[in-house]
């Protein structure tokens, strides 16, 4: 049932076509483990996937991922491409938040190899709680709309197949199949805003009414909408203010305009 309805939301905001290749980011745990099965499964034999993992080497027992990794795509026949941070030699600036860099890390990787395989998109395992915490980790920053939308299902080269599923769906799923994977402990770490997010404020979310992350993952999706909107009605305003002739727009008309 879990795997007909990441299927369905694939279909539904058109993801993934036969025939293309797509780099899956995989770090061992659950939700890209299950993306990766999930994938195998629904698409059987076409699809060319390409596993990407990412050894930040900030563990001590970061090893135990790469093995698991290396069994999962083993096991699946799927190649699987593995690097550290410092084997990327990134001179990417760093603003204090090792969760930035990392991510930063994590997108030149998986980019580079997209580049050298001609790949149609970079799978990401982001689920249900990931997008509802990346929307109060955005709340709590100030965002502006574009922020609050949170993650889409599909930004560049970007797809987020797993949206419309829960954690503990996922780990129902591995749990009932035994398919192994690594629990990385740092997060239950609260020096990290959004584990502060996720053991703290969502379950008392929850508490205050059981709708709540329901109505949640609602609301982004209105939001979304709301976003593409705009942008739609901007694009149209710019072609009236733009004078292709002079390559200039026209200010007064401009500041008329709701901010």
């Amino acid at each position: 049932m879990l795997i007909q309805i990441v299927e369905k939301y694939i279909n539904k905001h058109e993801l993934i076509k036969n025939g293309q290749v797509i780099v899956v980011g995989l770090s061992g745990g659950p939700d890209s483990v299950f993306l990766l099965h999930a994938l195998k499964k629904i698409y059987s034999q076409s699809l060319t996937l390409i596993a990407a993992h990412i050894n930040h080497e900030w563990r001590p027992d970061s090893h135990r991922d790469v093995e698991l990794c290396k069994n999962l795509c083993a096991e699946l026949k799927i190649p699987l491409h593995i690097t550290t941070l410092q084997e990327l030699k990134l001179t990417l600036k760093f603003n204090g938040s090792a969760e930035e860099y990392g991510r930063k890390a994590r997108r030149h990787f998986f980019e580079s190899l997209a580049t050298n395989y001609k790949a149609d998109s970079i799978a990401l395992g982001h689920h249900a709680q990931d997008q509802q915490e990346t929307f109060f980790i955005r709340l709590i920053r100030g965002s502006s709309l574009s922020g609050l939308c949170s993650m889409w299902p599909h930004k560049g080269l970007y797809i987020r197949p797993l949206l419309a599923i829960s954690k503990q769906d996922i780990l129902t799923y591995l749990t009932t199949h035994h398919i192994a994977y690594i629990q990385d402990y740092t997060n239950d770490d609260f020096s990290y805003l959004r584990n502060r997010i996720r053991h703290t404020l969502m379950p008392a979310f929850e508490q205050i009414d059981n709708r709540a992350g329901t109505n949640l993952t609602k609301t982004i999706t209105n939001l979304q909408h709301d976003q593409e909107l705009l942008e739609w009605v901007t694009h149209a305003y710019f072609t009236t203010l733009y004078n292709e002739s002079l390559q200039a727009i026209n200010i007064d008309q401009l500041l008329k305009l709701p901010l």
